[in-house]
């Protein structure tokens, strides 16, 4: 913490802002998304009963940490917005991807969600 003079003569502490592993983790975990779906489009063998649900977890996971970031004082807020840019349009893409194509229930994600057959 370092001391700054104002105007007025009148000692102010100033809080110095720092990147700390809330930040890290929201960037990284947002990113890791947009890789799984890509693994799971261009299937790699994977199918979608885990890697679904994962991707849609994570992506939680980076929102809300990105937002305890964003609004935490002590946090240098530019990380935790790009974090959340990205978390945000990565959700849009795979979103939008899922309901373009018309990607396929498995059986165990109709039981995970409870959903009867059409």
């Amino acid at each position: 913490m370092s001391l700054v003079r104002t105007d007025g003569g009148q000692e102010m502490a100033k809080t110095i802002k720092k990147i700390s592993w809330i930040s890290y983790s929201a960037l990284l975990l947002s990113v890791i998304p947009v890789l799984f779906f890509f693994a799971l489009l261009y299937s790699i063998n994977w199918e979608g009963i885990i890697t679904m649900p994962l991707i849609i977890v994570i992506i939680v996971i980076a929102f809300i940490l990105s937002l305890i970031g964003f609004f935490k004082k002590t946090e240098n807020k530019i990380v935790s917005a790009m974090a959340l840019i990205i978390t945000l349009g990565s959700g849009f893409f795979i979103s939008l991807i899922v309901i373009v194509s018309g990607i396929r229930w498995t059986p165990l994600s109709r039981q995970i969600f409870l959903i009867n057959k059409v």
